[in-house]
């Protein structure tokens, strides 16, 4: 069964699928397996036991025993560091680590946490977690954390709570270190996944959540993240 696990600037996904579509999304990808992958990055042949992928490039999932990726928001303090690090100007980037980091899949949230800080330390890479010092932001994250905002757009709440756009999007981002609009985006689909694992038919959940129909939340899902509903709602473990 897969297993997917949201947090606030990434999704951490151990699927049991593959698929060799070539793709391409709004998000920046890592993936890890315990033996040497390889991926095809527009055109060019990457390989190793960890594999980079700059967001918005075409790109398959990669060939080999892959044991999971995050998806990574290319807005986020994380994100940057691996463009600083490793992507550089380049579209994709491969290393050879041995560490037996990769011997297990994790399926308990606090095991997802530990793979996910031990791939950080490996990779000499920060969390980059923000404390939020502006009341106002903290008030508006603890909304949408609670589903206060699902299927709202940035515009809609400016003007709900009279800010300026603008200043909402500079704002959000300073203080929590992530888009506002991929979080409302995030955070709707992650409503949606959990709804149906508790056992809520996917057009309701997907309605619930602000989404025009089911069909519209699948297609969503593949552009922000690339993931493909029919392959993993059936099979989805949250």
């Amino acid at each position: 069964m897969s297993q997917i696990y949201f947090d606030e600037y990434y999704i951490l996904v151990i699927p049991s699928y593959t698929s060799t579509n070539v793709h391409k999304h709004s998000m920046q990808h890592l993936f890890w397996g315990k033996e040497k992958l390889a991926i095809d990055i527009e055109g060019q042949q990457y390989e190793g036991n960890i594999i980079f992928v700059k967001e918005n490039v075409l790109h398959t999932m990669p060939v080999g025993a892959q044991n999971g990726f995050l998806l990574i928001d290319p807005t986020s303090y994380l994100a940057e560091q691996i463009r600083e690090k490793y992507l550089k100007d380049k579209v994709g980037c491969g290393l050879e680590l041995d560490e037996g980091l990769f011997e297990q899949r994790q399926n308990e949230k606090q095991e997802i946490e530990e793979l996910f800080f031990g791939l950080l330390r490996l990779l000499s890479l920060e969390a980059g977690e923000h404390k939020i010092f502006d009341r106002r932001i903290e008030e508006l994250h603890n909304e949408i954390k609670n589903d206060i905002y699902l299927g709202k757009r940035v515009s809609q709440i400016a003007v709900q709570r009279n800010y300026s756009e603008s200043w909402l999007t500079h704002l959000f981002k300073q203080e929590t270190g992530v888009s506002l609009k991929t979080y409302l985006l995030t955070k709707q689909m992650e409503y949606v996944w959990k709804k149906v694992k508790a056992g809520v038919p996917i057009t309701t959940a997907a309605l619930d959540a602000g989404y025009s129909s089911s069909s519209h939340f699948a297609a969503t899902c593949k552009k922000l993240l690339g993931i493909s509903i029919s392959d993993t709602m059936k099979k989805a473990d949250f």
